[in-house]
């Protein structure tokens, strides 16, 4: 009985007619399409041992669901289980997120791609880099919370954006993330400046308001970025030249 209900009722579904009829768990971020243990033994990851596996998998989220302080050690000590093979990042995530999405980031391939692009890392879809992986993207999440939430019209927690911006971002837009990018500038009204630029290798922009931002930390920067606009109706918050900032912008003008 508990092989059963770990196998259908615990772990991320797709949407399908047939999963709905068995009663699986229909999860955003499906992993498997049927039933992952005809998938596991055609692998020849598995033959037998699921009742060991489904305790395993169950102690495994208890303990993170309980204790959220003890997720590296929970992922460490799982992965070098037996019974945690074909178990990683995109598999298990969907559970902890679904039981406490303040703490835990669902991270699959498409928010793991989007992740490694916007903070400039490298993290594997390995269960034990999830620990280090999870507190980078809640960092990341916070830091651009109010951005979603202003060009958002769901009302969705954050993290739950994230997913859905990720998705859009790599199965919809197919953004060519890690690819060359090219930024147009314009040096001056008319290119007025761009002598200087050419002549200085350099290429800058002209907002000499805000003043020099070098030693600024993202809070203080927001700060003095928010006095500003109070003495410019003209300008746009959501237009201060991030990678997120940009990308958002671009999805809600083309009605994304």
């Amino acid at each position: 009985m508990l092989q059963s209900r770990f196998s259908l009722k615990l772990l991320p579904y797709s949407d399908t007619p047939s999963n709905r009829d068995q009663g699986n768990w229909i999860s955003i971020a499906p992993a498997f399409p049927s039933d992952l243990r005809v998938k596991f033994e055609a692998a020849g990851w598995r033959k037998d041992g699921w009742s060991e596996v489904a305790n395993a998998i169950l102690s495994f989220v208890r303990r993170c669901d309980e204790h959220p302080d003890q997720l590296s050690k929970a992922c460490t000590e799982f992965s070098a289980s037996s019974y945690s093979k074909g178990f990683q990042t995109g598999t298990l995530t969907p559970i902890l997120n679904a039981l406490l999405p303040d703490k835990f980031v669902l991270i699959n391939n498409k928010s793991r791609r989007v992740l490694n692009y916007f903070t400039d890392k490298s993290y594997i879809q390995s269960l034990t880099e999830y620990p280090k992986a999870n507190s980078t993207a809640l960092t990341l999440i916070e830091d651009v919370a109010e951005d979603f939430q202003i060009l958002s019209k769901k009302n969705l927690q954050a993290v739950d954006l994230f997913d859905e911006f990720s998705h859009w971002l790599v199965a919809i837009k197919h953004h060519p993330l890690g690819g060359t990018v090219y930024w147009k500038i314009a040096p001056g009204e008319n290119a007025w400046n761009w002598d200087a630029c050419r002549e200085g290798g350099f290429m800058a922009i002209g907002w000499d308001e805000i003043g020099d931002v070098t030693n600024l930390s993202k809070s203080q920067f927001n700060s003095r970025r928010d006095d500003l606009l109070k003495e410019h109706n003209d300008w746009n918050k959501n237009r201060s030249g991030s990678k997120f900032g940009n990308l958002l912008i671009s999805r809600k003008e083309t009605g994304s």
